[in-house]
């Protein structure tokens, strides 16, 4: 139980000490962002402390503050019954409805016109609004102004806007109201004027059709009709009756019994049968004393042929023998053609009823034909009265909504004319004197300090996130989290005139110590195994590797170290002219430079112990001469012959430095306040740190200025 407790004491410890040195690195971080950008944050800190001091300097020692009072009272219509009007039960519209863009623009006119020039966004600042709370539907308006009645025009205006435009408002709204009215009533005398014309002209065009079928005509003609019918089919029936006992006495139809009668008449025939039957009885009794070819015979026989040849064109003449009688009618009809006179009679009776049944038949027939017609002509006739009450109806239901839509119009217009405002002014606007006292000014150059204090810091801060670069060694340290040695810091150097990088050449200068401590740390970090060859590079260009790379190397060959400085940066030109050095070029590509071979190395004047071998200047292919054979023995040879070696390679944005380490003790890597992104940093620390076969001896901060505030963090 102890042991748990005091464990949990023990995490709780270290978590209070992990937080107060987030805290410290971040206030050291914001220090150092606040001496980056101070011309930024003092920027604009004196523009807010401007602004407050132009404050106080307009602000008056007396100011007049004028209230006035709206009062909310809107008007709703009463039942129709009682015909009066009351006040309605609704709540106060919201103070921000009041203080509309639309109002205070028309507020600001209104004051324009009295020659009080105030703009819409000073306005929403000088006018206040509040509920009083004595009564729930008046709202309290409030403006303070150095001019006393320039306060109380203020309040005036915006008052009188506000009445103005809740009745313009509600005008608006009545006027809508009685436009559409006036569309739909001409509208509607259209369609009347549209429908009363189709019922006039369909009254002119069918009022024959109408009438016939209203007052019963057609109807009493229908039952005469009727009436006829049935006399005409019972005189039918009883002709048909008499016909057929006619046709039954005589033993012949109609038309024979027509034709007999013709004949029977007629004289020619009559003697020419009788000339006939003459003949006849004398060619009988020749033939009782004669021969039948005797020449008598014969003529007699030839003048009865005769005879019956004319006696039968005769009949034929009579009865028609055009309509295509046969022979043998022929003979029928001269058989019946010697009638008596009772048979003659009869017939004649029989064909006059014959003509008398074919009348009665046909007068049948147009009768029937007739009713159809007249059954027609009234259902149409009662159609057409449905069609116009149909349209006398339409023409009554538009006359109907005419005239309503006329009485919603005149209430309409009245309506208008009994409109007012929802807001009424109470009283006029009421002025007193406030007086602000001279305490009022420091309060606000204090707050404007504040102010100006609290928006520096804020804009240093958002200027350090944007540039997200390396302030301070303790970030550098906070990242590497100690898998990887931080060496240390080197102190910012101040070139010389005649110099283009600041070279420590002088034995006597102070800075050296900073990159005595660099070696020492390094060896330091080498656990236990000898240190010989270096590579410096960086996370990009400018980091100032180079010169580090040539003051370490000053720093050894000082400390009595047999020491070579190597240029391996191919894609650059060399800068050992600052020490005194000459450089050489070479354009073999391929193989190593001649300037980059082993009897290449060169003395340094002035500095015991110091060799360099000077970059060849640009070559082509740097990857092909770096990772070569020759490279490598030249690396073992520099091994041999010098006691520490630094190589400066070229940025990690190229495999340069990547190439020659696997040849070295290990990579050192440069960082510079102010100039290295920390996001890159991170990155390129994190890439480094998974790769086994890269020995990442450590980070050194350069250009670092008070490096002697740093002192603690070189022994690490």
């Amino acid at each position: 139980m102890v042991l748990t407790k005091c464990l949990a004491l023990k995490k709780k410890t270290v978590e209070i000490r992990d937080k107060s040195m987030k805290v410290h690195l971040f206030l050291k971080r914001y220090l150092a962002a606040l001496n980056q950008y101070k011309w930024a944050g003092l920027t604009s800190f004196a523009c807010i402390s401007a602004i407050a001091g132009v404050a106080t300097t307009r602000l008056p020692e007396t100011t007049h503050l004028a209230q006035g009072k709206l009062l909310y009272k809107p008007i709703v219509e009463a039942a129709p019954a009682t015909g009066t009007q009351a006040v309605a039960q609704n709540s106060v519209p919201g103070i921000e409805s009041l203080i509309s863009d639309q109002l205070l623009q028309q507020t600001s006119d209104t004051l324009e016109a009295k020659h009080q020039s105030i703009v819409p966004n000073e306005l929403r600042n000088r006018i206040k609004l509040e509920k009083d709370p004595k009564q729930e539907n008046r709202i309290l308006i409030q403006s303070q102004d150095s001019n006393a009645e320039q306060a109380k025009l203020v309040v005036e205006s915006f008052v009188n806007t506000v009445s103005n435009q809740s009745l313009a408002h509600k005008r608006k709204e009545v006027e809508a109201s009685l436009k559409l009215l006036e569309k739909r009533k001409a509208l509607l005398r259209n369609n009347l004027r549209v429908a009363e014309e189709k019922l006039r002209e369909f009254g002119r065009r069918e009022k024959p059709a109408i009438q016939a079928a209203v007052d019963g005509s057609l109807v009493s003609a229908i039952t005469t009709i009727q009436q006829q019918q049935r006399q005409f089919r019972q005189q039918l029936e009883g002709t048909n009756a008499e016909i057929a006992s006619l046709q039954n006495q005589l033993g012949m139809t109609p038309q024979q019994a027509y034709v007999a009668s013709a004949l029977s008449a007629d004289p020619t025939i009559a003697n020419l049968t009788t000339k006939i039957a003459d003949i006849k009885s004398q060619v009988e009794v020749q033939r009782r004393e004669l021969q039948p070819k005797h020449p008598d015979i014969i003529a007699l026989q030839y003048q009865q042929q005769v005879n019956e040849t004319q006696l039968q064109r005769r009949v034929a003449e009579i009865a028609g023998a055009n309509r295509g009688s046969s022979p043998v009618q022929m003979v029928a009809l001269r058989r019946v053609s010697n009638l008596d006179k009772a048979r003659q009679d009869l017939a004649n009776k029989l064909v006059n009823l014959q003509t008398q049944r074919d009348r009665l038949a046909q007068e049948l027939g147009i009768l029937s034909r007739s009713e159809p017609e007249l059954r027609q002509n009234y259902q149409d006739g009662t159609e057409l009265k449905l069609e116009q009450e149909k349209l006398t109806k339409e023409v009554a239901r538009y006359r109907e909504t005419f005239d309503q839509t006329e009485k919603q119009l005149a209430a309409a217009e009245l309506k208008k004319a009994e409109t007012r405002s929802d807001w009424a002014s109470e009283g006029t606007p009421q002025v007193k004197e406030i007086s602000n006292g001279l305490l009022n000014r420091p309060v606000i150059l204090l707050a404007g300090g504040v102010l100006g204090v609290l928006i520096a810091g804020t804009t240093v801060l958002l200027l350090d996130i944007l540039g997200g670069r390396l302030l301070i060694p303790e970030e550098v340290q906070a990242i590497l989290q100690q898998r990887v040695p931080f060496l240390g810091v080197l102190p910012h150097l101040s070139k010389q005139a005649e110099q283009k990088f600041p070279v420590l050449i002088k034995t006597d200068s102070p800075d050296l110590d900073a990159y005595e401590l660099l070696r020492s740390s390094l060896h330091r970090h080498s656990q236990n195994q000898p240190l010989k060859m270096v590579v410096l590079s960086s996370t990009r260009k400018g980091e100032g590797k180079t010169i580090a790379a040539y003051n370490l190397a000053i720093a050894s060959a000082r400390a009595g170290k047999k020491t070579l400085l190597i240029e391996a940066d191919l894609r650059t030109s060399s800068q050992v002219q600052m020490l005194g050095v000459p450089t050489y070029q070479s354009e073999e590509l391929g193989s190593l430079p001649e300037g980059m071979q082993i009897e290449s190395v060169q003395p340094v004047p002035h500095i015991k112990n110091l060799f360099v071998l000077p970059s060849s200047g640009c070559v082509e292919q740097v990857t092909e001469v770096l990772d070569s054979s020759q490279m490598q023995e030249l690396l073992k040879l520099a091994r041999d012959e010098f006691e520490f070696v630094v190589i400066d390679a070229t940025a990690l944005r190229f495999s340069d430095a990547l190439l020659i380490e696997p040849l070295t003790d290990g990579l050192v890597l440069m960082t510079r306040p102010s100039y290295t992104d920390r996001r890159s940093f991170k990155v390129v620390i994190e890439k480094l740190t998974e790769f086994s076969d890269i020995k990442l001896l450590g980070v050194v901060m350069n250009n670092v200025a008070n490096s002697n505030k740093h002192a603690h963090l070189l022994s690490l």
